[in-house]
């Protein structure tokens, strides 16, 4: 892989790494609009390996997800199980991956 392509890989990795708060959400989002843009870009940026970095990026905003259904298991639960304190986080991660198909369309080009 070319430099932009391991700086991008590790970067995903990183935030794999990070735990589920707002802050790591929202540096995900971003990290996934950045992901968008070079794809959309990819005819100005030389890959060595374009396929691999699709898989590598991929896997990781895939394991972001899986963590965010662990995450929404436990919220449904507690919420089922405190019906007077719900939470409203499962809505608000909802709609913050939401993003995720972006990645993945540009997966099957």
């Amino acid at each position: 892989m070319s430099n932009i392509e391991q700086l991008l890989v590790s970067f995903a990795k990183y935030l794999s790494q990070l735990v589920l708060s707002d802050r790591a959400l929202r540096t995900k989002i971003k990290f996934c609009n950045l992901i968008d843009a070079v794809m959309l870009k990819r005819a100005h940026i030389t890959f060595k390996n374009e396929n691999q970095f699709r898989t590598a990026t991929l896997d990781a905003v895939l394991s972001w997800t899986s963590d965010y259904v662990d995450w929404k298991a436990e919220t449904l639960k507690y919420e089922k199980e405190n019906p007077n304190n719900p939470s409203d986080e499962l809505d608000k991660l909802k709609q913050i991956f939401n993003v995720s198909p972006k990645i993945a369309a540009h997966t099957h080009h």
